[in-house]
């Protein structure tokens, strides 16, 4: 009888964690794309402040990948 319980509990485990797993992965990858994003006017005070180490710009997507000297990245997306 115990060992019927706790195949019971395993399988509800296993059917409850399936779709909370799901919801979080879902939840976690469209939250990290609501972040505000980056002003131009940001971008060009970066660079007129000679603060840029390097940058990438992808010229199909208008994506701009900035290294700052501090170490931190500024990402950019330009208007198409």
């Amino acid at each position: 009888m115990n060992n019927n319980n706790n195949k019971k509990f395993k399988s509800l485990m296993f059917y409850i964690g399936i779709p909370i797993a799901i919801i979080i992965l879902v939840v976690s990858l469209f939250s990290s794309g609501t972040e505000k994003g980056v002003l131009y006017s940001d971008v060009v005070k970066q660079f007129k402040e000679k603060n840029v180490i390097g940058y990438s710009l992808n010229l199909s997507s208008g994506e701009m990948h900035i290294n700052l000297k501090d170490g931190s990245t500024m990402h950019y997306v330009t208007p198409s």
